[in-house]
Parts: structure tokens; sequence; C-alpha cells
């Protein structure tokens, strides 16, 4: 009971569109075919209905304000409403711009774009977390991705050449050889001053038992006397050498 229907409204105060939704739907431009309006000109038809009530609710308005493109009222709609596109028939032309593959120029564009959204935060592994969470796929949905990707790997299999296999494993023994064991049982974090890494054993000379803090910046490393440690660019003073001093450890009484 979280779906309403709404309508965006001319400066006059007429409608030009009608649509359904839940939470910020209304107000957001993504997928709709026409200009999301200023929110004072987003009226709210319908709240608390079920999905189905509000495509009920919503095919209902288009029906009684009618579609400009056919001719039968004000809406800029171009379908009937309800679930789906049903009842819109896209034209000729329109089909063939469709099939027209995209421009190196306007790939170009979208791609600069979908950067710049990045850059500005728009777009990150969290925003879209917090878009996705609570949605639930239906059953039949989850077992056709499913099946899909099966398939696609059955006919895609990656092939590695000898050279790749030759530069992953190198890879991999390098990391191994850093502190980077497959499993985190039984290690322990070991700092530098610089660069934290967990292992069994300490990894080298210069490092100390004890993870960087949360506070150490780009730029910035631990520096020590032998009796305090401190955080800094370049080396505080003299006595001091590059790593943390260990953890004591706590008291348990």
């Amino acid at each position: 009971m979280n779906y309403y229907t709404y309508a965006y409204l001319r400066e006059d105060g007429t409608p030009y569109y009608v649509g359904k939704g839940k939470e910020s739907r209304a107000h957001l431009q993504l997928n709709h075919k026409v200009k999301t309006p200023e929110r004072n000109r987003v009226l709210y038809l319908k709240e608390e209905l079920t999905e189905e009530e509000a495509y009920q609710h919503e095919k209902y308005m288009i029906a009684v304000l009618g579609r400009k493109n056919l001719g039968t009222g004000i809406l800029r709609n171009l379908t009937d409403g309800g679930e789906g596109i049903s009842g819109y028939n896209h034209t000729e032309e329109t089909k063939k711009k469709m099939r027209r593959p995209n421009s190196a120029e306007h790939n170009r564009k979208v791609s600069e774009a979908i950067k710049e959204k990045w850059d500005k935060g728009e777009y990150n592994r969290e925003t879209y977390r917090k878009r996705e969470l609570g949605k639930k796929q239906n059953v039949e949905t989850s077992i056709k991705k499913s099946n899909a990707m099966k398939e696609y790997y059955k006919t895609n299999k990656k092939v590695f050449t000898e050279e790749q296999k030759r530069q992953i494993s190198q890879t991999l023994k390098e990391k191994y050889k850093n502190g980077y064991p497959p499993t985190t049982k039984g290690t322990k974090s070991w700092n530098n001053g610089k660069k934290e890494v967990r292992c069994i054993e300490c990894p080298g000379e210069g490092w100390v038992l004890g993870g960087l803090p949360k506070n150490v910046v780009k730029g910035r490393s631990w520096w020590n006397n032998g009796q305090i440690s401190k955080v800094s660019v370049e080396c505080p003073g003299k006595d001091f050498i590059p790593g943390r001093m260990p953890l004591r450890p706590h008291n348990r009484g």
C-alpha cells in the first residue's frame, strides 16, 4: 500500500502527464519521457494504493484526460498506462532511428557525462547499494538470470594464454611474499609506518606489530624514538626512525 498516482502540471495548472510510482519516483527524471517539473507543479492524485490499484487509476486518468499524440486529449503520455508499454506503437521513422548505431561523438559525450557523475559521487557503490536496498526479485526473474549466466559461461569460457598464466602466477607470488595469505586465520597486522599487511610472522626489518590507525592520511607516516610514536610527513626530530612502536597488550586482569 505504498504506491501513488501523480500528475505533472503546466504553468496554467492543467495536467500534461499522469503516472504511478512510489517513494520519490514522481520527482525523478530517470525514464520519464517528459521533463520533470518543479516540485510545486507535481500533484499527487491518489496515495496509499497497491501496485495494481495504482496501475488501474493511472489508466483511468489517462483515458479521462486523453492523449495528445492520439488527438484525444491534453496529456503527453505515449501509452494508455498500466504495467509495461502496452498500447504504444513506434512509428517507422522512430524504428529506423532505434536501429541506427550511435555515433562516436554521441558515445564520447555519454562517456564524459557518466565520468563526471562518478567524480561528483552521484554514481558509486554506496549510492547503488542504497538504491537497490530492500528490492526483491521474483523467483522467476532470478531463475532466468541464473540460467542465462550459465549458458553464457558455457560458450564464453575465458582461455588464458601461457604468457597471461605466467603473469598471474608471478603477481600472486609477489602478493603472498608481501603478506597476502589466502586466509587471515592466525595472522596479525604489521606496519612499517606507511603500509599495513596481515601475516603470521614479521614480514621483515622495519615492521612492527599492529595496524595503522585510521587517522593516517596520504603522504603522512609513523615515526618513533623508542618512547613515543608520531604521525608526520617528515621526520619530526632527532632520534626518530620510521615506523610505529609495538602496541601494548591489553591487561585483562
